[in-house]
């Protein structure tokens, strides 16, 4: 048995003066400290974090971008409504052009609010979200056929809508629609609000909830507008 322990001695000792490293020597001291055994989970407690932000990150961006094209859509289609206005209310009613600028926005725009979230339903228009507009008397978003939004995502398109302006110039109708896009992915929503200290404000005058104001505008020419 001495013999035996010796030998595994000797050649443990030719191992190390040979350069190498035995995984057998992480029981003393020196093999402790030689090992690479917790390489890969010190490796991946350093990397991870970071990795899963920037893929949360990215997600968010991806939808971020989404929402920028509904938005330009609502602004494109809502410099069309305020051109067409005088045909757009009911019956005998003409709805004003900001009112229909504004309806159109709002209609293209329910697509990207949050709907069902419980916690986001109801209040949103002077409640939580602190919006500016409510729905407009005649501003329901249905059309023909009686199909819409449910009343809970209406009140979040308008609610969550910051600004929508018309102007007509030389015989352009010009829409400008800026929208708090309501964020959604946990951590990396919070990653892109720091970098935009719009985003930032916007969040903070929102009650602390994650958005992103998206604005742009939308042209239509209607040389019969004065």
């Amino acid at each position: 048995m001495l013999e035996r322990t010796l030998h595994f001695i000797r050649k443990l000792l030719a191992e190390e003066q040979a350069g190498g490293c035995s995984p057998s020597v992480g029981a003393g001291e020196e093999g402790f400290l030689r090992g690479e055994d917790g390489a890969a989970m010190v490796e991946f407690i350093l990397i991870f974090p970071l990795q899963l932000t920037m893929t949360l990150a990215i997600l968010q961006f991806a939808l971020l971008q989404y929402a920028t094209l509904v938005v330009q859509q609502a602004a494109d289609l809502s410099a069309r409504a305020a051109a067409v206005h005088d045909v757009m209310g009911s019956g005998s009613t003409t709805m004003p052009r900001d009112d229909a600028a504004l309806r159109m926005a709002a209609r293209q725009c329910a697509l990207l609010a949050p709907g069902i979230r419980a916690r986001y339903n109801g209040g949103i228009s002077g409640g939580s979200f602190n919006g500016k507009y409510t729905v407009l008397p005649e501003g329901r978003l249905t059309w023909g056929g009686g199909n819409g939004f449910s009343a809970g995502r209406e009140a979040q398109a308008y609610g969550l809508m910051q600004d929508v302006t018309t102007s007509v110039t030389n015989g352009q109708v010009e829409s400008v629609v800026t929208y708090d896009y309501l964020m959604s992915i946990p951590v990396g929503a919070q990653f892109l609000i720091m970098l935009n200290p719009d985003a930032w404000d916007a969040s903070d005058a929102r009650g602390g909830h994650t958005v992103w104001p998206i604005k742009r505008t939308g042209r239509f020419v209607a040389p019969w507008v004065r």
